[in-house]
């Protein structure tokens, strides 16, 4: 395995940048042609853009957790601040849905900034109070189901 990765590397340091940005085109063509392919399938089967695109949402997560979220959240919660674990609780119990109002919004290197800099609780933004008005951030998260 240690050899292969070798001889990749080995075979992209041997290739010019003009070689590799027409291998990458060449590629990325070849990838455009299928999908319009596929598209054209889906429209000659009378498949409407609205349900390609409910199909796709419905597919392909919103928020796929991360290991700089979920380090963001470990240590906001080893320093009391249960906010950013409750907030990742919710979005990752449904997390194709669009969550509109709950977003992540620390960056990755937001994210490492607040671990290493400080020791102040760090916190994902959210919009604090969600459904009946009831603060979900007030405790810490309860066991998952």
């Amino acid at each position: 395995q240690q050899l292969a990765a070798h001889k990749a590397a080995a075979k992209w340091a041997a290739t010019s940048t003009a070689d590799k940005a027409a291998q990458d085109l060449a590629k990325w063509r070849a990838w455009l042609k299928r999908y319009q392919q596929r598209l054209q399938q889906e429209a000659d089967a009378d498949v409407s853009p609205e349900l390609r695109i409910a199909v796709m949402n419905a597919t392909n997560p919103r928020l796929v957790l991360r290991n700089w979220i979920a380090q963001h959240a470990i240590t906001a919660a080893e320093q009391g601040n249960y906010n950013p674990t409750r907030h990742l609780l919710k979005l990752l119990r449904d997390p194709y849905n669009g969550h509109a109002h709950l977003e992540v919004t620390v960056t990755p290197g937001a994210a490492a900034a607040a671990v290493a800099a400080s020791n102040s609780p760090a916190g994902v933004e959210t919009a604090g109070k969600v459904g009946s008005g009831v603060d979900v951030m007030a405790q810490p998260p309860l066991e998952t189901d």
